[in-house]
């Protein structure tokens, strides 16, 4: 969760630099970019996830639409579901492993 004391970013700087240093893993090892939820991790952090995530090709895995008061308490809090959200940040693409998805509408 971004508690505003940059650890979010540290954990994202840590990421990219794993991502790109191929040499440093074995080749049995694919990295996977793990951004919790929505509502815990700001959409500018996602945007930042997506940047490292898109050249690489990494998948992106996150939890979506668990819970309605998830659903609803984003929409109140956002103005947008975390599907938008998601959109905006450039991950809704077939790189992105989304879990759970239980409240999801046709849109």
């Amino acid at each position: 969760m971004d508690i505003g004391d940059g650890s979010i970013d540290k954990m994202i700087d840590a990421a990219a630099e794993y991502v790109k240093n191929k040499e440093n893993r074995s080749e049995m090892v694919t990295p996977l970019n793990i951004a919790h939820a929505c509502y815990t991790v700001p959409k500018d952090k996602l945007k930042r996830i997506s940047a490292i995530a898109k050249p690489a090709g990494t998948l992106v895995h996150i939890h979506v639409h668990e819970s309605q008061s998830e659903v609803d308490e984003y929409f109140k809090q956002h103005g947008e579901s975390a599907i938008d959200a998601l959109d905006e940040a450039g991950l809704l693409n077939d790189h992105l492993i989304a879990a759970h998805c239980v409240h999801m509408t046709d849109e």
